[in-house]
């Protein structure tokens, strides 16, 4: 019943960690959102995340992966990129929304990777604030790519 922000928050917390990569490898969404990017003509960027695609009735994670660590603001962030799939087996995928993702009964599998970290940072490039890696000694980012 949490949202994925909410409870892979708080599993990384319970193992004392504020950086870390993750997947989730099965479990169900009772609430399933997400966004693809486009080309927009009138963007500075090459793309545009549109507005949120909701899953009516849930889905099933199909694999999904993303970064956590702190934001530009130093808040906790999770970024994740999945694909989900819907009562009719049909395939969804983009950036999942981690503020109205639900995990439904029997919750969502989730595997965490420490040791490493990401942090939010400009990019000039792609001019998003993207994760970068960080070293896990000193925590700042290891350089623009």
């Amino acid at each position: 019943g949490e949202t994925l922000q909410a409870g892979i928050e708080r599993l990384f917390a319970a193992l004392g960690e504020s950086f870390g990569g993750f997947r989730l490898i099965g479990g169900r969404l009772a609430q399933a959102h997400y966004h693809v990017a486009k080309p927009r003509a009138d963007s500075e960027r090459a793309v545009e995340y549109g507005a949120a695609i909701q899953i009516e009735g849930g889905a099933a994670v199909v694999a999904a992966s993303g970064s956590f660590g702190p934001s530009v603001s130093g808040a906790p962030l999770l970024h994740l990129h999945g694909a989900l799939a819907d009562d009719q087996g049909r395939g969804h995928g983009g950036h999942l929304n981690v503020d109205r993702c639900v995990a439904g009964p029997g919750g969502v599998r989730v595997h965490l990777m420490t040791g490493s970290g990401f942090r939010q940072a400009a990019d000039p490039e792609t001019r998003f604030s993207t994760f970068f890696p960080v070293s896990e000694y000193t925590h700042e980012p290891v350089g623009h790519h």
